[in-house]
């Protein structure tokens, strides 16, 4: 189940999208307004190329949508998907930025970290099987549709998955407060896994060994961390910034 105007859009450009679900009181009345200047464009949008997907458009009431979204906002629309589908963790070979989580269980954090993943660059991401967010609907809306463009994997063991990447020539490098080196100036051209630890409590042992680096984000002020969703969203800036200067 996939809920907001724009991620159902993303959703439908997928190929992922099976049926369309619509507020029936406020299709009806974008239908009376839909000529007049200031219509809601987004949902024009949505809608529009549900029609162009041919998709079956049903109309319900608002409680059903409620029903259907759980604690997602749905924006009137909601997109009923096909399962979510996880890449293989092969198809992420020859990427010169991949993202592991280790344990990263608020899907808004997760969702968000999905998103500036697929803005910065990253073309894969590995999350474990257990003890970690699965794909919500809160996820997908949160990653603003990053989950019907990024391809995900789900690993049983993260730590031999790291093993495995370093061996495949990448530098796989921790996210951690008391890392010796400037994540803005990493030394090292290899294709990177960043590997962003879990809310509080930050990188698991058996994984931090598994990095051959540990990095940190320069901090000043009295407040001691950033948010788990933040500080990825910062490190895969640097991360990009260098990749585009060399």
């Amino acid at each position: 189940m996939i809920a907001g105007r724009r991620v159902v859009c993303e959703a439908i450009a997928a190929g992922t999208a099976r049926e369309i679900l619509v507020e029936r009181e406020l299709s009806e009345k974008f239908e009376r307004n839909a000529h007049r200047e200031g219509a809601d464009q987004a949902f024009r949008g949505a809608l529009e190329a549900a029609e162009a997907a041919g998709l079956h458009i049903r109309k319900v009431d608002k409680e059903t949508l409620d029903e259907f979204s759980s604690s997602a906002i749905h924006q009137g629309i909601i997109a009923l998907a096909k399962p979510f589908q996880y890449a293989d963790v092969e198809s992420f070979h020859g990427a010169e930025l991949i993202v592991a989580l280790d344990g990263i269980t608020d899907p808004h954090n997760f969702g968000a970290i999905l998103r500036s993943s697929l803005i910065f660059g990253a073309r894969g991401v590995l999350v474990p099987k257990h003890g970690a967010s699965p794909i919500t609907p809160v996820v997908t809306r949160t990653s603003a549709g990053a989950t019907e463009h990024l391809p995900i994997a789900q690993v049983t063991n993260l730590q031999r998955s790291l093993e495995q990447l370093s061996k495949d020539g990448y530098v796989t490098i921790g996210l951690a407060a008391e890392g010796s080196v400037d994540i803005g100036a990493i030394p090292d051209p290899r294709p990177k896994v960043l590997v962003v630890g879990a809310e509080g409590n930050g990188l698991r042992r058996m994984v931090r060994e598994r990095c051959e680096l540990l990095a940190s984000i320069p901090q000043h002020g009295p407040v001691g961390s950033l948010n788990a969703s933040v500080a990825a969203g910062v490190a895969l800036y640097a991360l990009a910034r260098q990749r585009n200067e060399t």
